[in-house]
Formats: structure tokens, C-alpha cells, sequence
């Protein structure tokens, strides 16, 4: 009978185990999907809160310092440094270098709205048959991947939402019309 109790002390002590680990795998791989998602969902472009200006948040974000560099040598610093509200849409570092572009006063100008500090709900909003604004030729929109979309440009990060308005980082850089 003891030979009979010590089998079954073992059997109990390995299901006891195999049901451990089974679960521990179970959970991480609830972890990854959950991760994996994540990575991959609009929301991936996170809304953050800057204490400044835009003018102050563009100078602070070492992803936007080509922006930045532009903005001051436009002599547009000073402007959004102002009461706002503004909407900016700048490109990312890396959309700068991909796309071989030296940023001037029209590539900063063209991605300024003025007296308007527009919200992700309604940037998202936006329709891709036309601009949402009058007289610019900004377009947004939600596309098929529920990601935000500025005239066919992704957005990767933000709304960054400043005291004088919102900044949205591209993938790409706006193009300013001839």
C-alpha cells in the first residue's frame, strides 16, 4: 500500500507542476497578444501633455529638431510662441531624411494651422474627399487601419497637447503646393 501512495503522491506532484507551468504559459502568451496588439493599434500614437508652447515643445523633442530648425529659420518661433491656439502637423526626424527634403518656410507654413488647436476626435473627423478647413489644404481623416491620416501621411505620435495648441508627428512631411 505504501508503494501504492508514493505512485500516486508523484502523479499528483506532476499534474501539480504541468498545471503551473501550462498556466505561466498561458498567461505570457495573453501578455504578448495583448503587447502585440498594442504595438500595432492607432493608439500606438500616444496623446501626451507638454507645460509650454508649441514653440517650447518643437526645441524640447529630439525627434523634431529638423522641424524646430526650420521653424526658426522661418522666423515662425515667435508666432508659436503665442496665445494660439495652433495646430501643428510636424514631420519626424527620420520622414526628413527619408524623404531628402530641405525644410524652408513653405514646408513650415504649410503644416501650421492657425486659431485652431484641433483635437484627435476631430482631426479624426476629417474626410479624405476634402479639406475639413476653409482655404487650406490640409486633409484628415481615419483610415481603413483606424490610424490617423493627414493628407495620406500617418501620424506616429501625439496629439501633443501644448498651453497654445496640439502638435501631430508625421511620417511624412506636407508638401507645399507650387
Amino acid at each position: 500500500m505504501k508503494e501504492s501512495r508514493g505512485g500516486v503522491r508523484w502523479l499528483v506532484v506532476i499534474a501539480a507542476l504541468v498545471l503551473v507551468i501550462g498556466s505561466a504559459f498561458a498567461i505570457g502568451a495573453c501578455g504578448s497578444e495583448e503587447e502585440s496588439a498594442a504595438e500595432e493599434s492607432p493608439a500606438a500614437a500616444s496623446a501626451t501633455t507638454f507645460d509650454g508652447t508649441i514653440a517650447d515643445a518643437l526645441a524640447d523633442n529630439a525627434d523634431l529638431s529638423m522641424y524646430s530648425d526650420a521653424v526658426a529659420a522661418a522666423g515662425m518661433e515667435e508666432t508659436l510662441a503665442g496665445t494660439g491656439p495652433f495646430t501643428v502637423f510636424a514631420p519626424g526626424n527620420a520622414a526628413v531624411e527619408t524623404e531628402a527634403v530641405t525644410l524652408d518656410e513653405g514646408f513650415v507654413k504649410v503644416a501650421i494651422i492657425e486659431e485652431m488647436g484641433l483635437t484627435e476626435d476631430e482631426v479624426r473627423a476629417g474626410s479624405k474627399n476634402g479639406s475639413m478647413l476653409e482655404d487650406n489644404d490640409i486633409v484628415t481623416y481615419t483610415g481603413s487601419d483606424d490610424a490617423l491620416y493627414v493628407n495620406s501621411i500617418k501620424v506616429a505620435d501625439g496629439p501633443i497637447e501644448c498651453t497654445n495648441g496640439m502638435i501631430y508627428v508625421l511620417d511624412g512631411v506636407i508638401t507645399p503646393k507650387d
